[in-house]
C-alpha cells in the first residue's frame, strides 16, 4: 500500500506556537496541568506535557486552539504525541460553531513511545474549526510536539480521506483507517500491529 499523494500548496504550519518552540503554550488554550519543558520534546527544544485530574470527564483534559479556514478545503494535520499509558490520545476537530466533529479519532499507541499521527481531512462548509488533543485517560501525563496543520490540493488516498501512523523505530507499529467526508466522518476502521513493518519509510501502515 502506498502512501496517500498530495502537493502542499504552502508547507507552512497554520498553526501558532505548534512545536511549543516559544518555551511557552502561546496559540493553545489550556485545560488541565500543562508544562512546557524540554523533557516534553520530540524534536527541537521544548514540548508539551499535560497532565489530567482524576474527576469526571478529565480523560478530556488537555490543550486546543481555534483558527479560521478555508471551506471546502483538503487539510493535512498530525502531531507527535507520547504516553506510558496503554490508552491512545483523543483528538478531534470540530467545525463552525464547534456543534459537529469533522474529525473524531482514539488511536492506539504503543506505551513509552512516540507515536505520529496524520489525518486527511476536508473542511466542508466549516470556515473556522477548533483543534483539541486530550490526555486520553485520567491521572494520565501525555506529551505532544509537532503539531502541524497544513494545506492541500489534492489527495488521492482510496475510497476518502483518512488517516495513517508511524511508530519509533525500537516500537512495534499501529496503523488504522478512517473515510472522512465534507459530512463528517464515517467510520472505516482497520487496527494491526506488527514488528519491522516499513513501507515508503513509515515504521508502520497498514489500511483496510
Amino acid at each position: 500500500y502506498a502512501l496517500p499523494t498530495y502537493q502542499i500548496v504552502n508547507d507552512e504550519n497554520l498553526l501558532i506556537n505548534g512545536d511549543f518552540e516559544t518555551g511557552d503554550a502561546l496559540g493553545w488554550i489550556r485545560n488541565g496541568t500543562i508544562e512546557v519543558v524540554s523533557s516534553a520534546a520530540k524534536d527541537g527544544n521544548y514540548g508539551a506535557r499535560v497532565t489530567s485530574g482524576g474527576g469526571q470527564w478529565d480523560e478530556y483534559q488537555g490543550i486546543y486552539t481555534d483558527l479560521d479556514v478555508e471551506k471546502n478545503t483538503n487539510y493535512v494535520f498530525s502531531l507527535d504525541h507520547k504516553s506510558d499509558i496503554s490508552a491512545g490520545a483523543i483528538v478531534y476537530i470540530k467545525s463552525v460553531n464547534f456543534s459537529k466533529d469533522i474529525l473524531a479519532d482514539w488511536p492506539t499507541q504503543v506505551p513509552g513511545c512516540w507515536s505520529r499521527q496524520e489525518y486527511h481531512f476536508n473542511s466542508g462548509d466549516s470556515d473556522r474549526i477548533r483543534i483539541q488533543l486530550c490526555v486520553g485517560a485520567k491521572n494520565a501525563v501525555r506529551l505532544f510536539d509537532n503539531i502541524c496543520l497544513r494545506r492541500v490540493v489534492k489527495n488521492t488516498i482510496g475510497g476518502g480521506l483518512g488517516s495513517v501512523m508511524e511508530t519509533e523505530n525500537d516500537c512495534k507499529g499501529l496503523a488504522f483507517r478512517f473515510d472522512v467526508t465534507v459530512e463528517g466522518m464515517a467510520m472505516n476502521r482497520t487496527t494491526a500491529i506488527y514488528d519491522n513493518a516499513t513501507v515508503d519509510g513509515y515504521r508502520l501502515l497498514s489500511m483496510g
